[in-house]
């Protein structure tokens, strides 16, 4: 079997479109690990009233107390981004622009975490298959939501 010279696929070169994707991933992605890290405030330093009423939480629905409220924000706001830059400042620039693929493939895709979210519904699963699944689809009713928001902000 002959192979065309249009067939094959040239080797990736590390040029500036894979630069802006490592340097946007490697920004995101310390940005969502310091923002989680932020949020995992120790309980001694939650004050008291703050402490019990989660603790009631936890007792009355204990897998709620396993939803990654953090991520699922962090998970939002960047679908937010991602759509508002896609469909206002971003619209004009090719999908291989080095801005572009910084800005969404990079540091956008870095920030949220999907991936984490789907590990985190498993543990929610070992708990409540109803919590798991309840989780992920608020999880995406909210990203299409925050879409739809995003695209809404960048046409006015």
């Amino acid at each position: 079997m002959t192979v065309a010279p249009s067939d094959v696929v040239p080797p990736l070169r590390f040029g500036p479109s894979v630069l802006a994707v490592a340097l946007g991933g490697a920004l995101g992605t310390w940005a969502r690990a310091g923002i989680l890290e932020l949020s995992t405030v120790p309980p001694a330093m939650i004050p008291r009233r703050v402490a019990s009423s989660a603790h009631v939480l936890l007792m009355t629905s204990h897998w709620s107390g396993l939803i990654p409220w953090w991520l699922l924000s962090i998970n939002t706001v960047g679908v937010f981004l991602a759509t508002w830059l896609l469909a206002g400042p971003l619209r004009r620039r090719s999908p291989d622009d080095p801005v572009r693929l910084f800005a969404i493939t990079g540091l956008l895709g870095g920030l949220t975490s999907y991936s984490t979210l789907i590990v985190d519904a498993a543990d929610i699963k070992q708990v409540s298959i109803l919590g798991a699944a309840a989780t992920l689809m608020g999880a995406m009713v909210v990203a299409v939501g925050a879409a739809w928001t995003g695209y809404q902000v960048a046409r006015r």
